[in-house]
């Protein structure tokens, strides 16, 4: 897997999150991640992007992004994440 192109792929989805902002964020708290597939180079990156609480008093959420690479003789995984507050204004 193409590590620099995995990460650009996971800042995109993570700026895609910022963008939908954090009222719309909350809805996908606790549901399952939403996985797609990109190909780059020939190889398939599975990109999935999770929503949860980041905190116990439940004002953050935290949103994860994993690719996982095609490889099947080692770990290609690679993972960011962002934390947005109610007062993260969606952008747009």
């Amino acid at each position: 897997m193409d590590r620099g192109e995995a990460y650009k792929l996971l800042a995109a989805r993570l700026n895609e999150a910022r963008v939908e902002g954090y009222a719309a964020l909350l809805a996908r708290v606790g549901q399952p991640a939403r996985s797609e597939t990109e190909h780059h180079n020939g190889e398939a990156i599975v990109i999935d992007v999770a929503v949860s609480w980041d905190d116990r008093e439940r004002g953050t959420v935290l949103v994860c992004a994993t690719a996982n690479g095609p490889s099947t003789w080692m770990t290609q995984r690679l993972e960011e994440s962002i934390i947005l507050g109610p007062d993260a204004p969606a952008a747009g």
